[in-house]
């Protein structure tokens, strides 16, 4: 399913969070991805990606908006917002959320990145990690996460593991490019999986789910 309903709620929503428990400190970091937040669908038309349908007027979908980040923000406190939308191809119709969204004056922080989710989720709790570290001084100023090879291995299957737990919920199947996510680079064994997994989510979205959508 795609977009949000008439109270702001996306239908596709997961937070992730992560937690750090250090002797008598402990600080998260938390992440919510989900469907973008207007009123549209995206119907089954047999083409691997069909062309999304803008449902309502841009005075509706300004008020949807405002009710979807209203809710965040009392819930999560302040956001950043960072927009995957591809600027090219068929998601380029979408392109009036960074527009809606830049008029918010309660969401000051803003960044487009043109990659998978769970790939800028891993680099934003990488970030968030090596400073919350600093902080209660585990690792040294110049110390980088990366050169702690059995930590590194740990982090990087963590979060492999969380976006195919996500990708599961929302596509049915596991997420695409965990290998760079697990590895830090594209692999054949990889590529042969993305492809896989594409063919599954291709026939879901065209002959069983993609005709649950609500509006």
């Amino acid at each position: 399913m795609r977009g949000i309903d008439e109270d702001g709620f996306a239908a596709n929503f997961v937070e992730t969070e992560q937690i750090i428990n250090y002797e008598r400190h402990t600080s998260s970091f938390v992440q919510t991805h989900g469907s973008i937040p207007l009123h549209w669908s995206q119907r089954p038309t047999l083409k691997y990606k069909p062309t999304p349908k803008v449902d309502s007027s841009s005075n509706e979908q300004e008020t949807g908006i405002q009710l979807h980040f209203d809710r965040q923000i009392v819930h999560y406190g302040r956001q950043t917002v960072v927009n995957l939308i591809n600027q090219k191809g068929s998601e380029k119709k979408l392109g009036g959320f960074s527009i809606l969204v830049t008029k918010l004056s309660s969401l000051p922080i803003w960044y487009e990145r043109e990659r998978r989710t769970n790939v800028v989720q891993s680099l934003l709790a990488r970030r968030s990690l090596s400073a919350q570290l600093k902080s209660f001084g585990v690792i040294s100023e110049g110390e980088k996460l990366e050169q702690k090879k059995e930590f590194e291995t740990s982090f990087k299957n963590i979060w492999a593991d969380n976006a195919d737990y996500c990708a599961i919920q929302y596509a049915g199947t596991g997420a695409l490019k965990t290998d760079f996510t697990r590895t830090g680079k594209r692999t054949p064994l990889g590529a042969i999986k993305d492809g896989y997994n594409s063919a599954i989510r291709y026939y879901y979205n065209n002959f069983a789910d993609g005709f649950r959508q609500v509006r």
